[in-house]
């Protein structure tokens, strides 16, 4: 589904003019809160359900395609209505750049555990460890300020993906049970599993939450030497998803002798877990310093997938913790770090103010 919000001394007339409700019924007579169905246009378009949410404003839900939502959008147009960006509409509903802010990434949330972090900043967790960080500073207390900024830098890493995900990659030769394993984490078959190596030849990504927290798993094509082109192509792309992941899960196969083929050149300095895949055929002493698993029974995945958050989240914020969620918070809070360090007060009072006063550190949304 789509949302169309029109609002504004002229939203029902101009609702009225397009909508062609059952039993001609007009959204000017309708009571706040009716829900109506019937047809944008005219009496063969679009079927649409609309509601009457205040006394000047309707929202239009629509099928969810671009293009459903865009010919509502033009057909208002031509009528006089003013197209807004929802990060405007929002700054206009709030005068509080945080909040603001706040609000915007809450609606860009993919799971229900950074949405509720997210909707702690909407109700002033940041807002109130920013003014009261300035308190310190006007106060003397110079150790409590340091603390504070100190912990909201250990947890700015994390808050800039709670609207976008960690990139963890799934590496390896052909083979050693890599797609298996991404369709035993994701909990449904999303990758082919064949016997034949070289059966992955691009990436498949698949977006998930572990526990809780949202990461994008990628299956890759298995690290070798081809010659067929398509397989090369695949291997290449394989490289150039390692130079951009945030952890890399490198497979090897039990089952099978272990290869001298050197890796390291491809995985760089990328964080990494290594996993002993189809345990069921080794020796215990082969999979030493790796994480085993049995990707066609699921036997150490639970555990592999707590190896991985542990990596990706080494400190998460307690309920209703402050957290800076946006690159200008971080920035900001890194110069108001500098500036204390070399005790120059005033500026680092002058980095939080602007954080808390300033709209342009937001401008665009998040």
């Amino acid at each position: 589904m789509a949302t169309v919000r029109v609002e504004g001394p002229a939203a029902l007339a101009a609702t009225d003019r397009l909508f062609h409700g059952v039993r001609g019924c007009r959204i000017e007579a309708a009571m706040i809160g009716a829900v109506m169905f019937g047809r944008w246009g005219d009496a063969h378009g679009e079927g649409v359900v609309l509601v009457r949410v205040a006394e000047a404003t309707v929202e239009v839900h629509c099928h969810g395609g671009a293009a459903a939502s865009r010919a509502i959008v033009d057909s208002l147009h031509q009528l006089g209505c003013a197209e807004i960006d929802w990060f405007d509409w929002i700054a206009a509903q709030d005068a509080v750049p945080i909040r603001c802010a706040a609000f915007s990434s809450l609606l860009q949330a993919r799971s229900e555990r950074t949405a509720e972090i997210l909707l702690d900043q909407y109700h002033g967790a940041l807002q109130r460890k920013l003014a009261q960080i300035a308190d310190q500073l006007r106060a003397g207390e110079l150790a409590l300020a340091r603390a504070s900024i100190d912990r909201l830098l250990q947890l700015a890493p994390l808050g800039m993906r709670l609207i976008e995900p960690w990139k963890v990659c799934l590496v390896g030769e052909p083979n050693v049970g890599k797609s298996s394993l991404l369709n035993q984490i994701v909990g449904f078959e999303r990758a082919i599993v064949f016997d034949q190596p070289g059966t992955t030849r691009d990436a498949l990504g698949v977006e998930i939450a572990l526990d809780g927290w949202p990461v994008r798993l990628f299956d890759t094509a298995g690290l070798r030497q081809a010659e067929d082109e398509i397989e090369q192509a695949g291997i290449a792309r394989t490289v150039d998803h390692v130079a951009s992941a945030d952890l890399l899960l490198n497979v090897i196969d039990c089952s099978r002798p272990r290869s001298e083929q050197d890796l390291q050149s491809v995985f760089g300095d990328c964080p990494r877990l290594d996993v002993a895949n189809k345990i069921d055929c080794c020796a215990e002493a082969y999979a030493e310093g790796y994480w085993p698993t049995n990707a066609l029974t699921g036997e150490g995945v639970a555990a592999l997938c707590a190896a991985v958050i542990e990596e990706l989240v080494p400190t998460a914020p307690d309920a209703g913790e402050a957290l800076p969620f946006l690159p200008a918070h971080w920035h900001g809070l890194e110069v108001a770090s500098l500036a204390l360090n070399r005790n120059d007060l005033a500026e680092a009072g002058k980095c939080l103010l602007r954080l808390l006063d300033a709209p342009g550190a937001y401008s665009g949304g998040s």
